[in-house]
């Protein structure tokens, strides 16, 4: 689900802390980098990145 759909979910539950697995706000930046047509390899390479910096800053997604 991309976060633009995600977004009007998110509106429901106001101010409450919902804790979403990062994995899901990182499938619209997996279908961007196929679209264009980045390299397996470094698709894997920028999720796991991105997948760790998100446990690191311990911050819901969408604040950074």
């Amino acid at each position: 689900m991309p976060y633009s759909e995600l977004k009007g979910l998110l509106a429901l539950f106001g101010e409450e802390e919902l804790n979403i697995d990062p994995s899901v706000w990182l499938d619209e930046l997996e279908r961007e980098m196929t679209a264009r047509k980045y390299s397996q390899r470094t698709i894997k390479g920028y999720l796991y990145h991105n997948k760790e910096f998100l446990k690191f800053s311990k911050r819901f997604p969408r604040l950074l």
